[in-house]
């Protein structure tokens, strides 16, 4: 990096004190002096393009978050655990500023060890940054890392939460039982608290009963109550301290992030009046600080029980969408989509309820249901001479991590008795490039098997096209948020006309969900889109509409719908 830089290079082979260089991105080294080598007490080789990670006692997931808040500030200065080549455990301080070297944004930090030896853990000296009683960070490197969070959300426009919750009552547990039981409480709650979490996630003690969650990364605002559900679910089961069992609950306070916060303190102060909200209803809840959100929320959450029965009472639903060829209007495929009849709210669609599914783990059961009832009615279709080209299925992510996935298809594919080039399994972006960190077989094997694979909401993922080339994909589905403004947004003509000019330079179909127009359908037909799907020809339908569709003969879609 810094060959072209004779200044540089002398400051690094010459200073005495350690250097390292960090890309914020990856978490890894790309250049230490020779001091940083003698300071961790290994070859200089050994450090250069190493994860962070190897030297740092925090998660990968931490320290990228932690290393992209710095990236934000001139300088900083942070007080960490660094690991030696031995073993050892030491404090350091690391000063750090972000510099641009070559025309690469990178964080040019300089490494000393700490003065701070206020206490010991395990047999390693632990920076004041964590809580005396229970060894979670304490109310500073909360707020340190609140402030990562923010200016890491206002820069990607990312989603995450503030959950503010204390004990109910925990002041009766210290008069009856004493001090000693009381901080035993608070450690085991501690404990319980933290194994909810993710890598990514940060609990803290505030000092008493008081406790904060940051919950990182949210897909939605209202996974947060899912999370906040989980806590008041195990408060349900009592504590063990010195042979009693006590019992509590908690209310908590919810905040997510919005372009109107200011900051740490005024994001706190908000989940705290949320707090005194669940308070004054009754405690053993939660409650978010808008209204409207509190209201969306809670009906979610209050939908994760009724899941649990849902499939038992066989109230799931699959209809199917036909994707259509536009030269033709032939439906050439079918995509199965699952529905709800729930026995109260009456019809809900997938956008209501699968992220509930995923956070509770009934993604599983769901998405295996959904896959064998799609192949049973395929090969029905199939055994008539009906069925048009393949059936469509969407895999969830977490069914896609799962060891036995291709057994699983491989066996609902044996039960159904439907071939397997007659299913495509639809992955998204990301999940396709998950696959680069270890489930790259998978996808072969599946592929192997002759099952068709096709990356769902193309372009709105990863910007990494390499997977493209390595990955055995077969169609691509350009995502309806690029389709609603052709032909007249510029930016989603361009989207559009590249991803289709992509498809065809690298051999593969490309398909337009979303398609709901006239004109949206005659720009698509200009640019050679292979597939169509969207209301413009059709809604998801019953099985028992598709099939008298299939069965007129022609397969044709006439005359288009307009919604």
């Amino acid at each position: 990096m810094f060959e072209t830089d004779s200044g540089y290079r002398d400051l690094f082979e010459n200073n005495s004190s350690s250097i390292l260089v960090l890309d914020p991105k990856t978490a890894r080294i790309i250049e230490a002096n020779p001091a940083a080598a003698a300071f961790y007490g290994c070859a200089r080789e050994e450090l250069i393009g190493a994860p962070l990670e190897h030297l740092d006692t925090r998660s990968k997931g931490e320290m990228i978050g932690w290393l992209n808040g710095l990236a934000e500030k001139k300088e900083a200065r942070s007080t960490l655990l660094h690991r030696a080549a031995d073993g050892a455990v030491k404090i350091v301080e690391m000063r750090t500023g972000p510099i641009e070297v070559c025309g690469e944004l990178v964080l040019f930090c300089l490494v000393e060890e700490a003065e701070d030896t206020d206490r010991v853990v395990g047999g390693a000296r632990h920076p004041a940054h964590y809580d005396s009683l229970t060894d979670i960070p304490n109310r500073a490197l909360f707020a340190e890392r609140l402030s990562q969070s923010i200016a890491r959300a206002n820069r990607d426009s990312g989603l995450f939460a503030v959950h503010f919750l204390d004990l109910d009552h925990f002041k009766d547990v210290n008069d009856a039982l004493g001090h000693r039981a009381g901080d035993a409480l608070l450690r085991a709650f501690a404990e319980r608290l933290t194994g909810f979490l993710r890598e990514t996630d940060t609990v803290a003690r505030f000092g008493g009963d008081e406790f904060a969650v940051l919950q990182a990364d949210l897909r939605d605002p209202t996974h947060a109550a899912t999370l906040a559900q989980k806590v008041l679910n195990s408060l349900a089961l009592p504590f063990t301290i010195d042979g009693r069992d006590i019992h509590t609950s908690a209310s908590i306070g919810i905040v997510v992030h919005a372009g109107s916060i200011e900051g740490p303190e005024d994001m706190m102060n908000r989940a705290e009046n949320a707090l005194h909200q669940a308070k004054e209803e009754g405690r053993n809840t939660f409650r978010f600080q808008t209204d409207a959100l509190d209201l969306v929320a809670r009906k979610q959450v209050t939908l994760s029980p009724q899941l649990h029965h849902a499939l038992e009472r066989e109230e799931f639903e699959l209809h199917y969408q036909p994707q259509v060829d536009p030269e033709s209007d032939r439906i050439v495929g079918l995509e199965a989509l699952v529905r709800w009849h729930h026995p109260e709210r009456g019809l809900i669609y997938p956008d209501e309820f699968i992220g509930v599914a995923e956070d509770s783990g009934l993604i599983l059961p769901l998405g295996e249901w959904i896959l064998d009832e799609a192949c049973r009615q395929a090969h029905l279709w199939f055994d008539q001479g009906i069925l048009p080209g393949v059936m469509a299925v969407n895999l969830s992510p977490l069914q896609f991590k799962e060891q036995s996935l291709v057994e699983q298809v491989l066996a609902t594919l044996s039960r159904s008795g439907l071939p397997a080039e007659r299913l495509e399994l639809e992955l998204t972006e990301s999940t396709v490039m998950e696959s680069m960190r270890g489930y790259h077989a998978i996808l072969g094997r599946l592929s192997g098997h002759g099952i068709k694979l096709s990356i769902d909401d193309f372009g709105t993922g990863y910007s990494s096209l390499k997977y493209l080339r390595t990955f055995p994909v077969y169609k691509l589905k350009i995502a309806q948020e690029f389709i609603v403004g052709l032909p007249t947004d510029a930016n989603d003509v361009a989207i559009v006309k590249a991803t289709i000019d992509l498809a065809k330079d690298l051999g593969l179909k490309v398909i337009a969900e979303g398609v709901e127009t006239t004109q949206q359908l005659d720009y698509l037909r200009s640019l050679d889109c292979n597939q169509i799907q969207g209301f413009h020809y059709s809604r998801p339908r019953p099985a028992e509409e598709i099939g008298r569709l299939l069965s007129e003969g022609d397969n044709k879609v006439k005359p288009p719908e307009t919604p």
